[in-house]
This record gives C-alpha cells, sequence and structure tokens, in this order.
C-alpha cells in the first residue's frame, strides 16, 4: 500500500503541467484516431482470448486473473476520464 500512495505521489508531483482543457470535442477527436482504435480493438481481444481459456489453465498461473485485470482497469480509467469530462 506504501508503494502505491508513493508511486501516486511522485506521478503527481513530477506530472509536467497542462494548461490546455479538455473538452467533448478534443475527446472525440483523440477517440477516432487510428491509434486509439487500435488499442481498444487489441484489449478487447486479449480480453476475449484470456476470458476463452480453459479453467485449468486460469486456476494453474495466476497471471491471468491480473492480465484480465489490468487490461479492464486501463479501459475503466479512459472511461471515467470522458464521463468526467461530459460531466465538467
Amino acid at each position: 500500500v506504501a508503494l502505491a500512495i508513493l508511486g501516486a505521489v511522485l506521478i503527481v508531483v513530477y506530472a509536467p503541467s497542462s494548461d490546455k482543457q479538455l473538452t467533448m470535442d478534443v475527446l472525440e477527436q483523440y477517440m477516432s484516431e487510428a491509434g486509439f482504435v487500435v488499442f481498444v480493438l487489441a484489449i478487447l481481444a486479449a480480453l476475449a482470448f484470456l476470458f476463452l481459456l480453459r479453467e485449468s489453465v486460469k486456476r494453474r498461473y495466476v497471471v491471468v486473473y491480473v492480465l484480465i485485470c489490468s487490461l479492464t482497469g486501463s479501459l475503466t480509467v479512459m472511461c471515467i476520464k470522458g464521463v468526467s469530462t461530459a460531466l465538467i
């Protein structure tokens, strides 16, 4: 827990400052870029592959569950950023 808190503090302290306000138009432009679409499709394909693995493989290798959590987490962060941009 201490490492997570330390990492979050370091990211916030040393992150570059941004004066540019994120609007829905800018967010829509970012989401329509080819790089973002390929990224989301790759995550969805990886998640589908991981969910289709046999149960015996999932039980043997705990990294499967870690990958599922991290991949869904990366999508969740982007979705929450979009929701917060829409609400503001």
